[in-house]
């Protein structure tokens, strides 16, 4: 699996949930009568949700699993290999069928609802990238351990070692932008 892939994939959603925490904090009101901000909650949820199935898909190809014949079916490679948790897994699919709604107007979208998500489930999505970046994480000590004991290459082990600082930097990147994140929050609050 192409690590590179994921934490550029990661980082995007990363990305995204934070332009959305910076929408987040109108009154409801403001929300549901102005129409540009509107669209562009709904762009970036449905970005932010097609970043999460498109990090799923990398995962399931990289792991030999075939392909889901839906997206909702995509998310659950993560959860099956124990990368996600079972609570996240269940609601990024339920992200998936919201994405499905927006991308592809069935009916009216129901702004009350898309404001609701904005304002309170933006945390399963944090949620979904601190799980995948720290199976990354663990997942590359594994194999940093593993090819220190077969492999006396220097220039490997040193390749190993860039690869780990890349995927901790990734891992704390998503970990304190969070924590600053909750803090903004709390001091304007």
């Amino acid at each position: 699996m192409d690590e590179e892939v994921v934490a550029t994939k990661l980082d995007r959603a990363h990305e995204y949930t934070n332009d959305l925490a910076e929408m987040r904090g109108l009154p409801k009101e403001e929300y549901v009568s102005d129409v540009v901000l509107q669209r562009a909650v709904e762009r970036t949820l449905m970005n932010l949700i097609q970043s999460c199935i498109d990090l799923t898909q990398h995962v399931r190809a990289a792991n030999g699993i075939l392909s889901g014949e839906t997206a909702k079916e995509e998310i659950r490679a993560p959860g099956e290999l124990e990368i996600i948790s079972r609570d996240t897994q269940q609601k990024i699919e339920e992200a998936v069928g919201f994405r499905n709604v927006l991308a592809h107007r069935y009916g009216e979208i129901d702004h009350d609802v898309v404001y609701e998500v904005l304002h309170e489930d933006l945390h399963w999505f944090k949620r979904f990238q601190q799980e995948v970046a720290q199976w990354l994480r663990d997942r590359q000590s594994w194999n940093v351990v593993c090819s220190r004991s077969t492999r006396s290459d220097v220039f490997s082990r040193v390749l190993d070692v860039e690869r780990e600082i890349f995927l901790s930097i990734v891992w704390l990147h998503l970990t304190f932008s969070e924590e600053s994140m909750e803090l903004r929050f709390r001091e304007a609050g």
